[in-house]
This record gives structure tokens, C-alpha cells and sequence, in this order.
């Protein structure tokens, strides 16, 4: 797919914008209470820019893998204040002889045509002791089930017009994400929940819910990653400890 293309998803516009900012703002933090060394990171894209600026300052360097020009001008002002460097690349075609503390691949893998390459390759990146972080949203959540019951998909791993529009090629769960890191060579250190999304977006803005009780949402998700609305997992290298 044509990144350019689809860069208008993260201009902040969508209608779904609610809890793809509480998801994006809110891992990042998980993946810091986890992390050894905060010598050098790699984030695969910026996407919204949730996340780069969640990580700007807690590394002594900070790199950013980016495919599409827009996305890129339009973080540019992010990137210059928070001293982060952008390297213009697709994931595929990245080549380096450096090494990585953390490498984390956030809401990457349902977008990539051929998600094991994308595991196998960055898990060759990372320093003895580093770790590849990796999110994706879960095709099990409590809301796609409640989703089901109601008859308002078809199926846990239905792609809507939204997903489409962004470029979802796929959902996880729990096991299909094991069993890809699994097969590509990686060692599952732990697994998180991210926010345990109680209602459609539509509903959640209406709901009007504190920062307090989003926070504790997000808290009771961290140990229920079959029931969040994203999956988060930290994998080793097949050499590291």
C-alpha cells in the first residue's frame, strides 16, 4: 500500500481518534516500566506522534523508521524539539549495523503484508539484553465480543470500512500473536492488556468518562490482554537473556 495514501488517518480527524489516543498515549508508559536500558531506541513509524513524544527524553538516542513523506512534514515541528531522528524508510528495506536497547513496533504488524518478516528482522536489531516491544490490536476484546453477540459484526477478525481505510490487512489475538513470534524466532517475555474498552468509540465519547476512570480502564486491562482492546508483548532476541 501507498503510505502517502493513507497519511490523512493520523491528522487527528477520525472519529475513532477518542481511544486510539488513550491506546497510543497509554502504552508507550507500559513499555517503560518494563524496559532495561535506555541507551538507544527504534520506533517502527509515527503514526499519530502519540508515541514518539511518549518516548522523547527517556533515551540517550531516539530513532524513528518512517515510509511516507506526509507523516513525516507533518511531525516535523515534534521531531526537531524533542531531538528525535526520522530515518525515510519502509520497515522491509531497513538495513543498519547498529544495535538497539528497544525496538518497538506499536500497531505495526496488522499493517504489514508479511508481519513474521517484520518480527524476524528487528529481533536481529537488538542489543544481548534488548527487547522488541510489540502491539496490535486484539480481535478478542470485550467490546468486538460484545460487537458479536449483538449482531453488529460477523466475526471477531471482521475488518470494517474504518479498519480498511486504514490500511488493516488483519487482527491478532493472543494466540496468533504467540504463535507468529514463536515462529519467528522470538522469546515471549511478557504479555499486557492495553485499556479495557467497556463500548464502541461512539459510546465512549458520550459516556463522559473522567481522566480517573480511564486510567483505572487502562489499569485493569494491563493483566486481561484477552479481553483489552490491544495486546502488548516484549520479546527477546533468540540470543539474549
Amino acid at each position: 500500500m501507498e503510505l502517502d495514501s493513507i497519511s490523512e488517518i493520523y491528522d487527528g480527524s477520525s472519529a475513532y481518534q477518542f481511544d486510539n489516543k488513550i491506546i497510543l498515549e497509554r502504552y508507550p508508559k507500559q513499555i517503560l516500566n518494563r524496559v532495561r536500558s535506555r541507551h538507544s531506541l527504534l520506533e517502527l513509524g509515527l503514526g499519530h506522534g502519540f508515541s514518539a513524544k511518549a518516548f522523547s527524553n527517556h533515551f540517550d538516542k531516539h530513532y524513528v523508521i518512517e515510509g511516507s513523506e506526509k507523516v513525516i512534514t507533518q511531525h516535523n515541528k515534534l521531531l526537531k524539539e524533542e531531538n528525535i531522528q526520522v530515518i525515510h524508510s519502509y520497515f522491509e528495506d531497513y538495513v543498519t549495523e547498529e544495535k538497539y536497547d528497544l525496538i518497538v513496533a506499536g500497531f505495526v504488524l496488522e499493517h504489514v503484508e508479511n508481519p513474521r518478516l517484520i518480527v524476524k528482522k528487528y529481533l536481529e536489531f537488538l542489543k544481548p539484553n534488548g527487547m522488541l516491544a510489540v502491539a496490535v490490536p486484539n480481535s478478542e476484546s470485550l467490546n468486538r465480543r460484545v460487537g458479536v453477540h449483538a449482531g453488529l459484526i460477523s466475526d471477531l477478525n471482521f475488518l470494517s470500512k474504518h479498519d480498511v481505510d486504514l490500511g488493516h490487512l488483519r487482527y491478532f489475538n493472543r494466540q496468533s500473536l504467540t504463535d507468529l513470534i514463536i515462529d519467528a524466532g522470538g522469546k515471549i517475555e511478557f504479555v499486557e492488556g492495553i485499556f479495557m474498552k467497556v463500548a464502541s468509540s461512539i459510546q465512549l465519547q458520550r459516556m463522559n468518562l473522567s481522566p480517573s476512570i480511564i486510567e483505572a480502564y487502562c489499569d485493569v486491562g494491563v493483566s486481561h490482554p484477552d479481553l483489552s482492546a490491544a495486546i502488548l508483548v516484549g520479546i527477546s532476541s533468540p540470543g539474549g537473556t
